[in-house]
This record gives C-alpha cells, sequence and structure tokens, in this order.
C-alpha cells in the first residue's frame, strides 16, 4: 500500500493509506510538541519537531526505535536516506545532522 505520513501540533505522526485514505498508525513520541517534518518510507517513519528532537518509529510494531536529541532550535525538516539505515535533520539553529 501507498503510504502517507503527517505531523501534527499534537505531537503525533499519522499514518495515512493513500489509496483508501484510511487512517493506519498513530505514533507517539512521549512529547507534546508540533511535529514540523516526516517521512516515511519501507516501514520506518519519522518526525521532527519544534521540541528540537527527531523521532525514528518502525511501523509494523509502532514503536519508538530512535530518539535523536542534538539540536538546539527546532527542526524544521527530516528526511530518511541510506535505505532508511540513516537520518538527516534540518533545524532553525542553522545545522543540518546526519544520523546513522
Amino acid at each position: 500500500a501507498d503510504l502517507l505520513a503527517t505531523g501534527s501540533a499534537d505531537g503525533t505522526v499519522k499514518v495515512w493509506d493513500t489509496s483508501s485514505g484510511a487512517l493506519r498508525a498513530t505514533l507517539r513520541g512521549g512529547s507534546s510538541n508540533a511535529i514540523l517534518s516526516c517521512d516515511i518510507s519501507n516501514g520506518i517513519a519519522i518526525g521532527g519537531g519544534s521540541d528540537k528532537t527527531c523521532r525514528v518509529w518502525n511501523l509494523r510494531t509502532q514503536r519508538m526505535l530512535h530518539h535523536l536529541v542534538g539540536h538546539a532550535h527546532k527542526i524544521t525538516c527530516v528526511r530518511l536516506f541510506n535505505n532508511e539505515k540513516g537520518v538527516i535533520t534540518g533545524s532553525a539553529d542553522r545545522s543540518i545532522k546526519v544520523w546513522d
């Protein structure tokens, strides 16, 4: 199925089935701060937000795998790369970080 991830002001990432419009998952990371950017690919979803961190989830189990901490300001862009083994985050602190 083709999936789409959306970030929300309540700190969740929601995963949608694009063919049916059905909600597939609501991923929570323990923060109520807004998710400003998210990405999804091959069973992995990520979300970065106003709490300066990025979270990585396994879609099948809906469990958070990683909580990436290191930016000084909100994360405004996140992307998966290298066959979902790496994460790139961009922040309002004027830095880009590569996580592996």
